[in-house]
């Protein structure tokens, strides 16, 4: 099960059940879909690594989720 944390997020944390190793953006498209709430622009943290939409996520991981927001 992957436990997904939403940093400065009303969605707190998420568990969802993965059967194999998934891509992030396939892992962000489940999450959405389970919370129904969008997510938006996310810079994905895994062990201390910045991760890209390839990566793969297994079902033991732990993702940490914080919104990019541009400023200016």
């Amino acid at each position: 099960m992957v436990t997904i944390v939403c940093k400065m997020s009303a969605l707190g944390t998420v568990a969802l059940e993965l059967k194999k190793p998934e891509k992030l953006s396939r892992v962000q498209q489940l999450l959405a879909e389970k919370t129904g709430e969008p997510l938006g622009d996310v810079i994905v943290i895994r062990n201390g690594n910045v991760l890209g939409p390839e990566e793969l996520i297994s079902p033991a991981d732990e993702l940490v989720f914080f919104p990019a927001i541009a400023g200016g």
